[in-house]
């Protein structure tokens, strides 16, 4: 990610995958044989290569805004006391969520019960945010929750999912700020390029604009957390989300 004047941004994204086809002589023990060998280099540069290899860039605008964070603490898992900063894209029951500085952990109102509670992304373990969204499977559920107060978490009144029961626990909150940058790409150039030996093809696709957003915590100099938007593809460009 490089930051230019005047808000000026480039990103660029990039998958690469190559394999090699090792063919070994058949050592007349019979046909579809194969040894254990060792294939020296030069065995290698006679072997047909492919290679598979994605390239993403993003141009465009940014700016810079400041927004709400708390710092939680005291929880029973170390991986829940965490920076969470409000993300206003990101609403469950017309109210913006709230994610920890490493992306995993997040915090959102559920209205029926007045509560907020901590989930956590299916990589980590969790029921996922698309879960827990009114009419999701998992709705209800959580890790930890309190009570709301004036549209936030309470000090007070916090209960843990420990060993299958909800216990009391003590958290501790403090306030802060988190800086969102936002993200308007204008033009993204996806090519792919597919070769095998001699023989390859390649292809372009143009598609644009599309906003995404980034984070950075306090006391995570030099780290910028970006939640990227979905990468078009050549089949389909319609399906871009913008």
């Amino acid at each position: 990610l490089e930051l230019g004047h005047g808000g000026r941004f480039c990103l660029e994204l990039w998958r690469f995958y190559e394999s090699w086809d090792y063919l070994p002589e058949d050592d007349g023990e019979g046909a579809g044989h194969v040894r254990n060998e060792i294939v020296d280099h030069q065995d290698r540069a006679m072997q047909p290569r492919e290679v598979e290899e994605v390239r993403v860039t993003l141009t465009g605008h940014c700016a810079v805004r400041q927004v709400s964070s708390i710092q939680l603490s005291g929880l029973r898992r170390p991986e829940l006391n965490r920076d969470f900063a409000e993300d206003g894209s990101r609403m469950v029951n017309g109210v913006p969520s709230w994610w920890s500085d490493d992306g995993r952990a997040f915090l959102y109102y559920e209205d029926q019960r007045n509560r907020w509670q901590i989930n956590t992304v299916r990589l980590a373990g969790g029921d996922g945010f698309r879960e827990i969204r009114p009419g999701g499977r998992r709705a209800g559920c959580g890790h930890a929750y309190s009570v709301s107060v004036e549209g936030r978490p309470a000090q007070d009144g916090w209960f843990e999912m420990t060993n299958e029961q909800w216990l009391p626990v003590s958290v501790g909150i403090s306030k802060g700020e988190a800086t969102v940058v936002d993200f308007t790409a204008a033009k993204i150039v996806v090519e792919e390029c597919h070769r095998r030996g001699a023989e390859g093809q390649a292809e372009q696709l143009v598609a644009g604009p599309v906003s995404f957003h980034g984070w950075t915590h306090s006391g995570r100099a030099g780290e910028l957390r970006v939640v990227l938007p979905r990468i078009p593809d050549r089949h389909s460009p319609e399906s871009m989300e913008t």
